[in-house]
């Protein structure tokens, strides 16, 4: 699984293991709460492991956040780009992917430090377009056009980033995606200006 900890020899632990320990501490408690004493015992590890790896704790978050980048939006991309199904059962897939790997909990500490850090807002901007493009891909490969590819990519995106309580959209449902790209061409009047919908998700 790829939140979890790989072991190693007792007081050490490898650089992975630091910078997955330090993002699920960051989805716990934000990220003040990444304290090297809290997780150098959880993983029964000396802080002097964490200072091998990393010069100091600003030297953490600036890892942590490439990790985050990686684990969220990279790694998840390479595995459905490996996947022989339709592009219906990609986009399908990647949701679960996201709820799987918890990306919606890490996305909101992650955001929350970029409203004060500029690095982390600089790698939150890379990340967002990187998620733009390839699910705007996925949306093209449906049959989407124009305004919908626009419609479809906006959703899923909104869905993605938005609280757990959220189901995933009818739109995604494979029978419904042909219906809702005709729907998005046919109905200005629910876009924007830049042609995005900006209706929202339905919630529970």
């Amino acid at each position: 699984a790829i939140w979890m900890i790989r072991p190693g020899k007792k007081g050490q632990r490898n650089r992975r293991a630091w910078l997955d320990a330090a993002l699920a501490a960051i989805a716990r408690t934000g990220v003040r709460g990444l304290k090297v004493q809290s997780l150098a015992a959880e993983l029964g590890a000396t802080t002097g492991s964490l200072y091998w790896h990393f010069k100091d704790r600003r030297a953490l978050e600036l890892a942590l956040l490439d990790h985050w980048a990686e684990e969220s939006t990279e790694g998840i991309a390479r595995q459905i780009e490996s996947l022989a199904g339709t592009p219906e059962e990609r986009l399908l897939e990647l949701l679960l992917l996201i709820e799987k790997n918890q990306t919606v909990t890490r996305d909101i500490a992650v955001r929350s430090f970029a409203a004060h850090d500029e690095e982390a807002t600089k790698v939150v901007k890379r990340v967002d377009e990187r998620r733009a493009q390839g699910v705007s891909g996925l949306f093209r490969a449906v049959g989407f056009r124009g305004h919908g590819v626009a419609m479809g990519t906006h959703l899923f995106l909104s869905y993605e980033s938005s609280a757990a309580a959220c189901t995933p959209p009818a739109l995604l449902q494979p029978e419904s995606l042909g219906r809702v790209n005709r729907r998005a061409a046919a109905a200005p009047q629910n876009r924007s200006s830049h042609g995005v919908v900006v209706r929202p998700a339905r919630c529970r």
